[in-house]
């Protein structure tokens, strides 16, 4: 079900849920059970009729499948920012073994989160390049780097929170979709290199989450 037939779905239960409050006892009986069937078959309850719809947003990645800490972290922390959830997926179109990660959430901060993952992605991805030559391929440099500019990240923007029913809406939204999903751990990470991470602490500082995204350019390359 798209999130335009979701919306449909609700406002019928809520127009329901008014008939229910009519004088006329027939009337009201009829609306409340009609109501009650359509949100058993959403699978909610009217504390949840004010929600958003909940959607997926798919990001495709160059990186690999598995226990990759960068990307394991970066997820991490649009999950914390936006208040959404992900699920990792194998197989992007172009190889197998590279992965998609898959945000649920409310229709709007899902589609931020999916989007700001693109563009954080890209920023690191940028800085490295920039400093990678001063490590000759020091084991654990690129990775201290890119870990530390998350972390800076993190720590500048103010966390959106999720409700118990977005929680529950999200569950489900993913119920529908997978069965037998299996966690992926981290493999151990290599020693942080204090460098590298200085140097992606610094280069943190100059980037803005909220700058890229009301710039146009940006968002004419990403469609």
């Amino acid at each position: 079900m798209d999130a335009d037939e979701y919306e449909k779905r609700l406002e019928k239960i809520r127009k329901c849920l008014r008939l229910s409050k009519s004088a006329e006892a027939n009337e009201a009986a009829a609306a409340m059970r009609q109501a009650q069937k359509l949100m058993q078959e959403l699978g909610i309850d009217e504390s949840e009729l004010g929600l958003e719809a909940t959607i997926d947003e798919l990001v495709i990645t160059k990186h690999p499948m598995g226990a990759n800490r960068y990307l394991l972290t970066l997820v991490a922390v649009i999950k914390e920012i936006f208040g959404v959830d992900a699920i990792f997926e194998t197989g992007n179109g172009v190889a197998f073994k590279r992965a998609n990660i898959r945000y649920f959430g409310p229709k709007s901060r899902c589609m931020v989160a999916a989007y700001s993952h693109r563009v954080v992605d890209r920023a690191i991805g940028n800085a490295w390049k920039d400093h990678k030559d001063d490590f000759h391929e020091l084991p654990g440099a690129r990775l201290s780097f890119k870990l530390s500019f998350l972390a800076s990240i993190r720590d500048k923007i103010e966390l959106m929170t999720t409700t118990p029913a977005e929680q529950a809406a999200i569950k489900r939204k993913q119920q529908s979709m997978y069965k037998g999903l299996v966690d992926i751990n981290a493999k151990p990470m290599p020693e942080i290199v204090d460098r590298a991470a200085n140097m992606g602490e610094v280069a943190a500082k100059g980037f803005d989450l909220h700058r890229p995204m009301d710039a146009a350019p940006v968002v004419r390359r990403l469609k």
